[in-house]
C-alpha cells in the first residue's frame, strides 16, 4: 500500500514560515514559496477530510442519515420514558389518619386498612403493589385514589394472609413501590386496573449559524505562486475500488479557509453552548441588533445523561456501570457500544484491561502473538514485542470498541493537563449508544437549502482571471472584455456560512467517565 495512504496525505512542504492573519499580500506569498495554483473545488472537502489527522465529529455524525428540517426555526423531538417505574412513598397513615413513623410497630394488623401517600397518580384500584420486600408484604389497593393537592392517597390492606401486619420500617418516607398485578373475585367482579403510558418529554434545540470571511488581494489570487499541490488517493468504484493517486492543485488561502471552517463546524457541533437564558430569551446580540441564537452542542446535551467522575480508571468500575447501563435497555446481542476517547485514554484503557486479565493465559496458541520477527540492521534475529487492547467484552454480552478522537487531544483547546500525561480531556471516555442508521440516537440536523453557503465578492482587478475561481464567479455575468466588479477595491472577498445543529434524542443512552480534575 502506498505510504501516502498509510500515513495520511501531507502537503509537500518546501519552506517554513510564521503564520499570519487578515489580508494576504504578495509579501506573505513570497515567504512560503508555493506556486502554480488552480483551484479544484470538487476535491476540496475530500482533501481536507483525508488530510485531517484523527477522527472528526462532523465526519462521525455523517455516518448516520442527516435529519433535514423545513425551516431554520427551533427543532424539537420527543423522548418517551418507560412506563415501568418505582414510585417513592411520601407518607403512610394508619386507619385513623395518624402518621406512621419508625416507632409505630406493625401496621394493618388483622387486615385493617391504612393509607399510602404518593407524589403522583400511578396505581389503580384492585392492583397488588409491592414495596422493597416485594412478595413478603404485598398490598391490595381497595379504592380509587383521593387527591390531596399535588399528592395522591391510596387506601390499602395487607394481602399475604398474615394478620400481624407489616412493620412500620417498610412504610417510611422514600421507600419505593411498584405495581405487580390485579386480582378479582371469581364471579360478579367489577372494573379494576388500567394501563400506563411512559412520560413524554419534549426536547428542543436550535440551530447555530457560523460564518467565516476572508479577503485576498487580486494580484495574489491570480499569480502563479499562490497554491500548493496534493497527491490525492482516489478510490474508483467503477474500477473495482482501485486506488489511484491523483494530483490536485488548490489555492493555499482556500485550503486554509476550508480547514479552519471545518474546525469551526466541529467545535460548534461538539462544544457549542446555548445562549438561551433561564427566562427562555437569548442573551447575545449581533452588530445588526438581532439576537444571536446558538444551540447546545453534543457535550452540553450529554451532560444531562449518565456522568461518572473518577480519579483512577479501572475496568471493574467500568464493568459495573456498563451492566447497570444495559439492564432493561438492551437485549444481550445488542449491547455493543463505541467508546470515544483520546490517545492517553486509549493507553489507560489498555492498562486497565491488562491489569484485569493478569493471570490469564491470553497470549498463546490460537491468539495473535505478542512477539514477532522484524527487520533491523542491528541484529539478524531481530524481534518485535507488544500489543494493545482496543476492545473489551464485559459480562452479559457488553462489548466496547475504542474510537480515538483527535479532538480529545487538542492541546490548544484543552488547556488543563493530566498528571499522567496529555490533556485531561484526553483521559475522558464517552460511551455512545448511537442507535442504528435507521433509528440514530445522535444525529446531525440541518435545514433544507441552508446547510452551507459560499459566496464571492469580486472587486476591480488589473489581471486576466481566466481559468481561476474568479473567472468561474464572473461567468454567470457573461464575462467578456469587461469584468463586473462589486466594489472599487482591487481584491476578492470570500464568505462561508453554515447553519447546523446536533440532536441527542435520549441522553440517558450516553455515559461519560470524566477525570475528577475536570469536575466543575
Amino acid at each position: 500500500m502506498s505510504k501516502l495512504i498509510q500515513n495520511g496525505l501531507q502537503p509537500l512542504q518546501v519552506a517554513r514560515t510564521s503564520g499570519w492573519n487578515g489580508l494576504t499580500t504578495e509579501n506573505h506569498l513570497a515567504s512560503i514559496g508555493y506556486r502554480s495554483p488552480q483551484l479544484l473545488a470538487d476535491f476540496m472537502v475530500n482533501l481536507v477530510s483525508r488530510n485531517s489527522k484523527g477522527s472528526n465529529l462532523e465526519a462521525f455524525l455523517r455516518k448516520f442519515p442527516i435529519k433535514y428540517v423545513e425551516t431554520t426555526n427551533d427543532y424539537e423531538w420527543d423522548v418517551v420514558g418507560g412506563y415501568r417505574r418505582n414510585i417513592p412513598l411520601i407518607q403512610a397513615r394508619d386507619e385513623s389518619g395518624a402518621i406512621i413513623d419508625e416507632n409505630y410497630g406493625n401496621v394493618g394488623r388483622n387486615f385493617s386498612p391504612f393509607y399510602l401517600v404518593f407524589p403522583e397518580d400511578y396505581f389503580f384500584k384492585g392492583e397488588i403493589i409491592m414495596g422493597e420486600k416485594n412478595e413478603v408484604y404485598p398490598l391490595h389497593i381497595q379504592d380509587h385514589p383521593v387527591n390531596e393537592g399535588s399528592q395522591v392517597v391510596y387506601r390499602v390492606v395487607l394481602a399475604n394472609g398474615d394478620e400481624n401486619g407489616i412493620p412500620a420500617r417498610e412504610l417510611l418516607e422514600g421507600r419505593r413501590f411498584s405495581y405487580s398485578h390485579t386480582i378479582i373475585e371469581s364471579e360478579m367482579s367489577r372494573s379494576v386496573g388500567g394501563i400506563r403510558f411512559g412520560e413524554a418529554n419534549r426536547m428542543r434545540n436550535n440551530f447555530t449559524n457560523i460564518r467565516l470571511d476572508y479577503k485576498v488581494a487580486s494580484e495574489r489570487f491570480v499569480k502563479e505562486n499562490s497554491g500548493m499541490m496534493f497527491l490525492y488517493p482516489f478510490i474508483d468504484p467503477d474500477n473495482g475500488n482501485k486506488v489511484e493517486i491523483k494530483e490536485a492543485w488548490v489555492h493555499y488561502t482556500e485550503w486554509l479557509a476550508e480547514i479552519q471552517f471545518r474546525e469551526m463546524k466541529a467545535n460548534m457541533l461538539a462544544y457549542g453552548r446555548s445562549t438561551k437564558g433561564a427566562n427562555g430569551e437569548f442573551t447575545l446580540f449581533g452588530a445588526s441588533g438581532n439576537k444571536i441564537k446558538t444551540g447546545a452542542g453534543l457535550y452540553e446535551q450529554i451532560s444531562y445523561g449518565n456522568q461518572h467522575y473518577y480519579t483512577k480508571f479501572n475496568i471493574e468500575m467500568f464493568e459495573r456501570a456498563l451492566v447497570d447501563f444495559s439492564v432493561d435497555n438492551k437485549e444481550f446481542g445488542e449491547r455493543k457500544y463505541i467508546l470515544r476517547t483520546g490517545e492517553y485514554g486509549a493507553i489507560a484503557f489498555h492498562k486497565a484491561v491488562s491489569d484485569s486479565v493478569k493471570g490469564w493465559a491470553y497470549i498463546g496458541d490460537g491468539n495473535a502473538p505478542a512477539v514477532t520477527r522484524t527487520n533491523s540492521p542491528y541484529h539478524d534475529n531481530a524481534m518485535s514485542a507488544g500489543y494493545q487492547f482496543t476492545e473489551y467484552r464485559a459480562p452479559n454480552g457488553v462489548t466496547i470498541t475504542l474510537d480515538i478522537d483527535s479532538m480529545y487531544d487538542d492541546m490548544v483547546r484543552n488547556k488543563i493537563s493530566h498528571p499522567q500525561g496529555g490533556t485531561a480531556f484526553s483521559h475522558r471516555f464517552d460511551l455512545f449508544d448511537c442507535g442504528t442508521t435507521d433509528n440514530p440516537n445522535i444525529q446531525l440536523v440541518q435545514p433544507k437549502g441552508a446547510e452551507e453557503h459560499r459566496s464571492v465578492i469580486v472587486g476591480t482587478t488589473r489581471y486576466n482571471v481566466a481559468g481561476t475561481l474568479m473567472s468561474h464567479a464572473l461567468s454567470a455575468y457573461g464575462g467578456g472584455t469587461y469584468q463586473h466588479s462589486a466594489n472599487d477595491e482591487d481584491s476578492v472577498q470570500f464568505t462561508r456560512t453554515a447553519t447546523m445543529g446536533v440532536c441527542v434524542r435520549d441522553a440517558s443512552r450516553v455515559m461519560s467517565f470524566i477525570p475528577s480534575i475536570l469536575r466543575d
